[in-house]
C-alpha cells in the first residue's frame, strides 16, 4: 500500500449501520446544515464484487475521486430528510442518498482544470438521490450504470449535447451526451449546476412537461452554440433558472443565432444573476405562470418572449429582467391548472429595447418598472 494511503473495507463500513456515512472529511452541525471539512487528498473506490452502502453515503476529497471498473455504491432503506452539506473550496464529492431531495452546496471556488471526478466503466451507483460534484471536471463513462429518482451534476462548466451539435469545444467540465440526456429525462428531478457556464450545443428537445417533473439549471450563463438558425427546446414540469454558485454573469456582445425555448408548467427565476447568450430569441412559456424568487436577474442577448397567465413575485423578491432586444410579455397559449400566486412586497424592473406587456404582472404591495431603451413601451 502506498505510504500516506488508508485502505477501507466496504463490507465493514456498511456493517456499521450508520444512517449517514462520510468518507474523506468530518462534519460540524450549523444552522444552515452540516459544514464539511475535507481532509482527504484523493479517494479511490475499488470494490468490484461488493457494494459500499448506507442510507446517506458521502465521499469527499480535495483532489480526485475515482470509481474503478466494477465499483459499486448504493443507498439503502428510506430517509425522509437529510442534512444539507456545505462544502468550501475546490474538490470533488459523491453523495448517494435514500433522500431524493438531498442537497450539496459548494462555495469558494477558484477556476482550475482539476480535480477530476471519474466514474469508470462498469461502475454502478444506485440511490434515491445521486449528486456528482466537482469544482472542475467530471468524467462519466458511457458504460457506467447510474440509477436514481433525482440527480444533481455539478462541474466547472457543463456542455449539453443535443442533435446536430457540430464541433464541441473540449473543456475540463462535464459533457452531458445525447444518450445520457435520454436516460436523465426519465428521472423525476434533475439539476445541472455549473460553476461557470452551461453550454448547449445544437438543436432539438430535451425533457417534457409531463415526464421530467423538475429541472434546475444553475450557472452564470446559458450559452448556445451551433444552432444553424434552429431551435433548442428544454422542457419540464417546473423549470428553475438560477446561479447558486454566483458564477460570473454578463450579456455577450458576440454573434447570436437561432432560438432557445424553455417550456414548463411553472418557471421559477431563482437567486443571483443568470444570462442567456448566443441566441437571437429566448422564449419562456409557462402554462401556470412565471415567478421570481429572492434577489437576482435574468439577462438576455437578443429578444425575449414570455407566454404565461401571470408574471408574479415571491414575498420580498427583488428581480430584474433585461434584454438587448425587444421584450414581449404575452398571455399563455396553454391552459394552466395551478396558476402561481404572488407574495407581498416584491419588486420587478423590466428593461428592453422595446417592451410590450399583454399579460397580468401581479406584485401586491410591491413595485414594477418598465423601461424601453430605444423604442416603444
Amino acid at each position: 500500500m502506498t505510504p500516506g494511503t488508508i485502505q477501507l473495507d466496504s463490507a465493514i463500513l456498511g456493517s456499521f449501520g450508520a444512517e449517514s456515512l462520510l468518507i474523506g472529511g468530518r462534519r460540524t452541525a450549523t444552522a444552515e446544515g452540516s459544514s464539511v471539512t475535507v481532509t482527504s487528498g484523493s479517494v479511490t473506490v475499488d470494490n468490484a464484487g461488493g457494494t459500499l452502502q448506507a442510507q446517506d453515503l458521502v465521499i469527499v476529497s480535495k483532489g480526485g475521486i475515482t470509481l474503478e471498473e466494477g465499483a459499486s455504491l448504493s443507498s439503502t432503506g428510506k430517509l425522509a430528510e437529510s442534512d444539507a452539506l456545505l462544502v468550501s473550496g475546490n474538490g470533488t464529492l459523491v453523495r448517494v442518498s435514500a433522500d431524493r431531495n438531498a442537497v450539496v452546496l459548494r462555495s469558494g471556488i477558484s477556476t482550475a482544470t482539476s480535480p477530476l471526478l471519474t466514474i469508470g466503466a462498469g461502475s454502478e451507483i444506485k440511490g434515491g438521490g445521486i449528486i456528482l460534484d466537482s469544482s472542475a471536471g467530471v468524467s462519466l463513462s458511457p458504460d457506467a450504470r447510474i440509477t436514481a429518482d433525482s440527480y444533481q451534476f455539478s462541474a466547472g462548466n457543463i456542455a449539453v449535447i443535443l442533435k446536430n451539435p457540430g464541433s464541441v469545444t473540449a473543456g475540463s467540465g462535464l459533457v452531458v451526451s445525447n444518450s445520457l440526456l435520454e436516460n436523465l429525462q426519465k428521472a423525476s428531478s434533475l439539476k445541472l449546476l455549473s460553476y461557470g457556464s452551461i453550454d448547449v450545443y445544437g438543436t432539438g428537445t430535451f425533457g417534457s412537461t409531463t415526464g421530467l417533473a423538475s429541472l434546475g439549471l444553475s450557472a452564470g450563463q446559458i450559452r448556445g452554440f451551433n444552432t444553424s438558425g434552429g431551435t433548442a427546446r428544454i422542457s419540464a414540469g417546473t423549470l428553475r433558472l438560477e446561479n447558486l454558485a454566483s458564477a460570473a454573469s454578463s450579456v455577450s456582445t458576440g454573434a447570436a443565432s437561432g432560438n432557445i425555448e424553455f417550456l414548463a408548467n411553472r418557471v421559477e427565476l431563482g437567486e443571483n444573476q443568470i444570462a442567456v447568450n448566443g441566441y437571437s430569441s429566448v422564449l419562456l412559456d409557462a402554462s401556470n405562470g412565471i415567478i421570481g424568487e429572492g434577489t437576482g436577474g435574468l439577462s438576455i442577448q437578443g429578444d425575449l418572449i414570455t407566454r404565461s397567465p401571470v408574471v408574479a413575485g415571491a414575498a420580498g423578491a427583488n428581480r430584474t429582467i433585461t434584454a438587448t432586444g425587444s421584450i414581449a410579455l404575452q398571455a399563455s397559449g396553454r391552459a394552466g391548472t395551478a396558476v402561481v400566486k404572488s407574495g407581498l412586497g416584491s419588486s420587478l424592473a423590466v428593461t428592453g429595447a422595446t417592451v410590450n406587456v399583454n399579460t397580468p404582472v401581479v406584485l401586491p404591495s410591491g413595485s414594477i418598472r418598465f423601461s424601453a431603451t430605444s423604442g416603444d413601451l
